[in-house]
């Protein structure tokens, strides 16, 4: 099995460092932003697209609504932090997995509501005609970070501890704001520029950090 990168080069991977790399990423993850819930964005038939920049674009456009919809206009000034997950799978299109934490309001501090998150939520489906299969959160109660390691299921790593990190989309990327005061880099990983493709390395000395 291998991962083919964006650039069409094949990275083989390795089962025992994959496995390595996607408890490094989960632990990251888990420590970055302490997920108290799930999102997962499955695209209805007609939005369903093979092509990850398109399913990417259309997964900003959800989460532009989403996040306007539970912090309010200026949403963009503090917004609810998250990492998505890309995935394929079998299926005709990408769909992403979403950890993120919604405890307090990134603006007021104050503790959100589930009737505020669910409202969120079904602001969205109205307004972009999703049914809940579309776009529906699930609440982590226990175990978050078994959640978070199966987001990583679709990662591959290669000897090098490698991996194509184009699946790994962080909320500031994803809106193009600026860096967050909380650092996207946990221990040894790094979000890197690489020959033009950003990786994940697992290791440092790394020349530039993004």
């Amino acid at each position: 099995m291998m991962l083919m990168s964006f650039n069409g080069e094949n990275l083989y991977h390795d089962k025992v460092d994959t496995k390595y790399a996607q408890n490094e990423i989960t632990t990251w993850v888990y420590r970055e932003i302490n997920p108290t819930h799930l999102m997962s964005v499955q695209f209805p038939e007609h939005l369903k697209t093979s092509n990850l920049f398109i399913a990417r674009e259309r997964l900003r456009r959800l989460m532009k609504s989403f996040e306007y919809y539970l912090i309010g206009r200026y949403w963009y000034a503090v917004p609810v932090e998250f990492i998505a997950f890309a995935e394929h799978g079998m299926s005709t299109g990408w769909h992403f997995h979403i950890p993120m934490n919604l405890k307090n309001n990134p603006r007021t501090l104050e503790k959100f509501t589930e009737k505020q998150i669910d409202d969120a939520l079904s602001s969205v489906w109205n307004t972009h005609k999703l049914n809940r299969y579309s776009l529906h959160m699930l609440k982590l109660e226990e175990t978050p970070e078994r959640a978070v390691n199966y987001c990583t299921k679709e990662l591959t790593a290669n000897k090098r501890l490698n991996i194509d990190s184009d699946r790994i989309i962080t909320s500031r990327e994803l809106f193009d704001l600026k860096p967050s005061p909380m650092k996207h880099i946990f221990n040894r990983v790094y979000k890197i520029e690489n020959k033009g493709i950003t990786q994940f390395a697992l290791r440092g000395n790394v020349k530039q950090v993004v």
